[in-house]
């Protein structure tokens, strides 16, 4: 998909256990947020960056997806997180409101197969978008890039509808709340999450649904992304060897 657009992802991650996971894949309902569908998968991610880390330093991501050991996967470079539209209040998060995890950020994704190697992304038409973005934010294709942490993530989506046809914006929204397990390939890592991403309505919706969440749960949001706190455990055991 040659000049595909970018999109604006705007979501919240909670950190949890197994106990909340259990409680949430029971839920048939968050309130007014009623379960219209649950799909299982697993997602292997491997990410990218410069030996300098020049793309965390930017707060960027960039990783190929592959669902399920499909060959298609998806190229993505997201942008700097940024407070959502819609979030909470100064004063709500003062509160304590969970609301203060949702974040924005821009991603960029093409369709490629996951085992074209980094040095031929260049030819592909459909990551072309993706390494224009990465050169103008300095990133030297293909010679600055490296392939690195690989997160292995079996996950269940729960996708909650809430139709109230109110006139409020929340009408006919729609929101993917996933229960991710995440572990660092070849390592004994794993960390659990709950992500709540916007699919359809206002970003206000996915604060609602963050704050129903905790109140059953008690969960409050990561303080890092998945491959931030991964990435942070690797240094870790890397000063203590």
């Amino acid at each position: 998909m040659p000049g595909a657009p970018t999109l604006i992802e705007i979501e919240v991650k909670l950190r949890a256990s197994r106990q909340a996971f259990a409680v949430l894949a029971e839920a048939g309902a968050f309130g007014p947020w009623r379960v219209v569908e649950q799909t299982e998968t697993r997602l292997r991610d491997t990410y990218f960056d410069t030996p300098g880390h020049g793309l965390a330093r930017q707060r960027c991501t960039l990783r190929i997806r592959s669902l399920d050991g499909d060959d298609i996967g998806e190229l993505t470079l997201k942008g700097p997180a940024g407070n959502a539209p819609g979030g909470p209040s100064e004063a709500n998060a003062h509160a304590g409101e969970t609301g203060e995890g949702v974040m924005a950020r821009t991603e960029l994704t093409a369709a490629m197969l996951v085992s074209v190697p980094v040095r031929e992304w260049g030819s592909v038409a459909e990551a072309r978008p993706v390494i224009d973005a990465l050169r103008a934010r300095g990133i030297a294709y293909p010679g600055d890039l490296a392939g690195g942490a690989v997160l292995v993530n079996p996950r269940r989506n729960l996708r909650l509808r809430r139709h109230a046809n109110t006139g409020a914006p929340h009408d006919y929204a729609e929101v993917i709340l996933s229960l991710d397990e995440v572990r660092l390939e070849g390592h004994p890592y794993v960390r659990r999450y709950v992500e709540i991403e916007l699919a359809r309505g206002a970003p206000e919706v996915v604060t609602e649904v963050s704050n129903l969440v905790a109140g059953m749960t008690r969960l409050r949001p990561a303080r890092s992304g998945k491959v931030q706190a991964a990435r942070a455990w690797l240094a870790r055991q890397s000063h203590r060897a």
